[in-house]
């Protein structure tokens, strides 16, 4: 294919840029839980949450076992269970005063 090394680094780089712009809306969103909602953290906090995502990125890379990567996935997903329990719940409290 004519060309093949121009569309892998338009595929990299796209990659790493998605993932550069996941981290830094997560560490953003981590902050403002963090701060008790505030709409504007301080760079200190989204830098400590940013480092942090970083250092369990490189330690699923490190750890080189795709097992222990997604035992890492798993665990890191199950707090949000109760998370989308509450959502529902908040849900069904709103259908239920909601006027038709």
């Amino acid at each position: 294919m004519p060309l093949s090394w121009l569309t892998t680094l338009a595929t990299t780089i796209a990659a790493f840029l998605f993932i550069v712009t996941s981290v830094v809306s997560a560490a953003y969103v981590l902050a403002m839980f963090s701060t008790g909602g505030s709409q504007r953290p301080s760079v200190k906090i989204k830098l400590i949450w940013g480092v942090i995502l970083g250092a369990l990125g490189l330690v699923m890379i490190l750890s080189g076992s795709v097992g222990a990567i997604r035992n890492i996935i798993a665990m890191s997903a199950g707090p949000f269970v109760f998370v989308v329990l509450l959502l529902l719940l908040c849900l069904l409290k709103s259908l239920k005063h909601e006027e038709v």
